[in-house]
């Protein structure tokens, strides 16, 4: 027999013919099937009715969400020197928490944590300089076999709870935890109930239960002052969209249709989207869109030269690229 991890023994024959069983028939996925309900409801008879269970796939995962859940990314992670989390995880867990783990050495019972082992911890000093109080983790049972009582976590409990500590448990071994108090002690584990026809079989969704508004919510639900309107637009000539109108015939008896800007504007060959400031001059930090030499500036429209009703531009005048640009070096 190999009691080394569950991963490397086989199945027991009731856990094969409940595999069997599940695969009979139709059910619906993603949690919403009535094997699903059934095991949600037995864990829920052993850790209490608000317990909220999310299942992943390795022991692994479930360790470092679970402290992720619980920290932030300054805070320290107190463990055992041999536990899963310090020693098999790889680095699974300052990846997925990015907080930092210190072991802990027990000195009396090396098996277990001891109030007395976390003193010397707990008592460092705080500051910038330090991570800030997170989460104890213990397992239950130990990696070496043995077993935390009630009565030793609760006084672990106790004591990380006061020193701003939350308290997770691996329990990769808890039901062989319950086997061995409820073989000590005599009592009887509560039985799972299992969901009636009458019940839906799916597992309530975590919507369902009330949830902080996230930062984002909360910031929209602030009331802040609206951002001022964008500026209007100047009216322009079709050919001439991107550049402030010069047509002396838009007056209000002849009001100039909305144009549709061309992609781009004669003489440059930069997108013809107008700004703000077109209808006065350019800030002095905004460069020109090109060199002035290379740039044709339209010729201002004239009421007679075109119909009341449609605005038109001449034509743009040719301007002259000299042979050397006015920006290049002299030559010696």
């Amino acid at each position: 027999m190999n009691l080394r991890s569950d991963n490397n023994a086989g199945l027991i024959p009731e856990a094969r013919a409940g595999l069997l069983a599940a695969a009979e028939g139709d059910a619906i996925g993603y949690g919403d099937d009535p094997f699903t309900a059934r095991a949600v409801a037995a864990l829920r008879a052993l850790f209490g009715a608000a317990t909220e269970v999310f299942f992943v796939a390795t022991g692994t995962a479930a360790n470092t969400l679970a402290i992720a859940a619980l920290s932030e990314p300054w805070q320290r992670v107190l463990c055992h020197r041999e536990s899963h989390w310090y020693e098999d995880e790889s680095t699974a867990p300052e990846r997925i928490t990015l907080c930092r783990s210190t072991p802990i050495s027990p000195r009396h019972d090396p098996t277990r944590i001891a109030p007395d082992d976390l003193e010397p911890v707990l008592a460092r000093p705080g500051g910038v300089h330090h991570p800030t109080p997170g989460v104890l983790t213990l397992t239950n049972t130990t990696e070496f076999g043995t077993l935390y009582s009630p009565a030793q976590l609760a006084a672990l409990a106790s004591l990380a709870h006061a020193h701003d500590y939350r308290v997770h448990i691996d329990g990769a071994r808890f039901a062989n935890a319950v086997a061995h108090l409820v073989a000590t002690s005599g009592s009887t584990p509560p039985r799972p109930v299992a969901p009636s026809a009458s019940t839906p079989a799916s597992t309530p969704s975590r919507s369902a239960a009330p949830r902080p508004a996230s930062p984002t919510a909360r910031r929209s639900s602030c009331s802040r002052r609206s951002p001022p309107p964008p500026p209007a637009r100047p009216s322009a000539c079709p050919s001439c969209a991107s550049r402030p109108a010069t047509c002396s015939a838009n007056t209000a008896s002849s009001p100039a249709p909305s144009p549709t800007p061309s992609r781009t504007t004669p003489g440059c060959a930069t997108p013809s989207t107008p700004t703000p400031w077109r209808s006065g001059s350019p800030p002095a930090w905004l460069p020109e869109a090109c060199p002035p030499a290379s740039r044709a500036r339209p010729t201002p429209c004239s009421p007679s030269s075109r119909p009341p009703s449609t605005p038109t531009c001449a034509p743009a005048a040719t301007a002259t690229t000299p042979s050397t640009p006015p920006w290049a070096p002299a030559r010696a």
